[in-house]
């Protein structure tokens, strides 16, 4: 007897500006920390950065990112990119 696949939605953030306008799409996996014209985002298990209008600044490619102060420190947890 065959099997019927079944399709499972995921839950997807993005981000609204304060008129309730969408932002960032519904899409990423996480929205970790936000400053003030961009946004750390997770998506499929990696790390980047994106505008506000969702331009990459540093793309979607790396264990962790993390925003400090003008800084951001990533690192590459071993994928060789």
């Amino acid at each position: 007897m065959g099997m019927i696949p079944s399709m499972v939605q995921k839950s997807v953030m993005g981000l609204l500006d304060m008129d309730g306008n969408l932002q960032i799409p519904l899409i990423y996996d996480k929205i970790e920390s936000v400053g003030p014209d961009h946004v750390v985002v997770q998506l499929y298990g990696l790390y980047g950065v994106v505008s506000r209008e969702n331009e990459p600044i540093l793309p979607i490619k790396y264990g962790y990112v993390r925003y400090a102060s003008v800084i951001f420190w990533s690192c590459d947890l071993g994928n060789g990119a």
